[in-house]
């Protein structure tokens, strides 16, 4: 009787130990995306209204070559977001207000349309499994960086495979007089 009891036990356990082990396990129909996004300053401290561009790197993870759009001119595939040192969004330009509406128009302060985003040119970019693609965000156009502070920048991009949002780390830029 205590051998079954025995048997019985080392069964039971057995078999949470395999109910576990299958509940830890991601499905087979859970996406990834195919890329991951790093973002990095050439400068991290800059004067008030300084150019401020954000350097890209979008890195292949998916073990097979992928297509990257990257544009040259007109609107960047990225969408961003600058906080200030108490959490508060920065104040963006008439560009930035356009590009966070996702709008192809550019409005100024009165809601007069002022440039035209439409137009742009780029094209697809192979990147080979475990390679990088570099690419540039100018973010000073897009939000008003004259006043001094210290900002968080952080980007998003769609994967086009996936359809998943990817997500940058977290930049700091310190703008002092």
């Amino acid at each position: 009787m205590e051998n079954h009891l025995r048997l019985a036990a080392l069964l039971i356990a057995l078999g949470c130990v395999a109910l576990a082990l299958g509940q830890t396990t991601a499905p087979a129909s859970e996406q990834k995306p195919e890329f991951t996004m790093t973002i990095s300053l050439r400068q991290t401290t800059v004067k008030p209204g300084s150019e401020v561009n954000v350097g890209v790197d979008l890195t292949n993870i998916s073990g097979k070559p992928i297509s990257i759009y990257l544009s040259r001119s007109g609107k960047k595939p990225y969408a961003f977001s600058v906080v200030d040192a108490t959490g508060k969004s920065a104040r963006l330009t008439p560009l930035g207000r356009a590009i966070q509406a996702e709008g192809d128009v550019v409005r100024d302060e009165n809601g007069r349309p002022t440039r035209f985003l439409g137009s742009h040119t780029g094209g697809w970019v192979a990147v080979a499994p475990g390679g990088t693609l570099h690419d540039d965000m100018p973010l000073s156009n897009s939000v008003d960086l004259g006043q001094p502070g210290e900002y968080k920048i952080r980007l998003q991009r769609t994967d086009p495979a996936t359809r998943l949002t990817v997500t940058s780390n977290t930049v700091t830029l310190i703008v002092a007089n």
